[in-house]
């Protein structure tokens, strides 16, 4: 099993929407196909960051076709447009 995982720190000007952009990103992920979660910082220790997004894949070329279909790439692209950073990782278990 894949596990992407993705930080973001979205641009002062939608930091304050983060809540409702969690609830949107859970929404076009699960519409784009994707077995993922999207959560926001529970204490002081996320803080740094915005939101987590952790995508489940059954192996490695499950995730890179997954992340190559038009539906998550536009999910990302949109995310993008309103984040200053995104970190991703991708770990096996």
């Amino acid at each position: 099993m894949i596990q992407r995982h993705c930080f973001v720190k979205l641009a002062d000007a939608h930091a304050g929407s983060r809540d409702s952009i969690a609830a949107e990103l859970r929404a076009e992920l699960a519409e784009a196909g994707a077995d993922a979660t999207v959560g926001v910082p529970a204490d002081e220790s996320a803080a740094r960051w915005d939101l987590a997004i952790t995508i489940t894949a059954a192996s490695l070329p499950a995730w890179h076709a997954l992340a190559l279909t038009p539906p998550i790439i536009a999910v990302f692209d949109k995310l993008a447009a309103r984040a200053d950073v995104v970190k991703a990782w991708t770990f096996r278990s």
